[in-house]
């Protein structure tokens, strides 16, 4: 499948300010190498939390097709951080502090399963009909 122009500038468009969103989120709850990474955290559970509802209503409500590369890919992708994640495990676990690490390892990875299949059934709930 090619790319389009359209989908990669919304995918372009999305990801900058979902990035922008994220990078605030970081500014306003800064941690230490030494704490729980809130402000990660809560972004990778609150995008995992969206995105299980706009796929739900992306295929429910066969949604505009610039719904995935504006929302999903673009924003969603921009605001969620899988990399900042593996450099929080990373920080805690070299400042002595591994079985933080371990925990927030497990605790993001059940979060963000479980924000995508409440967000799923959130949406099933708001736009399936029987």
């Amino acid at each position: 499948m090619a790319l389009r122009s359209r989908d990669l500038a919304l995918v372009a468009v999305g990801g900058a300010l979902g990035a922008i969103s994220r990078y605030a989120v970081g500014t306003a709850v800064p941690h230490s190498a030494a704490g729980w990474p809130w402000a990660t955290f809560s972004v990778n559970v609150i995008a995992s939390l969206a995105i299980g509802v706009l796929a739900g209503w992306a295929y429910w409500r066969h949604a505009a097709h610039w719904v995935r590369p504006l929302l999903m890919s673009g924003f969603l992708g921009g605001f969620s951080t899988f990399s900042a994640f593996a450099v929080d495990t990373v920080a805690l676990t070299e400042s002595g502090h591994g079985g933080l690490a371990a925990a927030y390892v497990v605790v993001t990875l059940v979060a963000c399963v479980g924000a995508v299949g409440m967000g799923t059934v959130v949406a099933q709930t708001l736009w399936r009909h029987p």
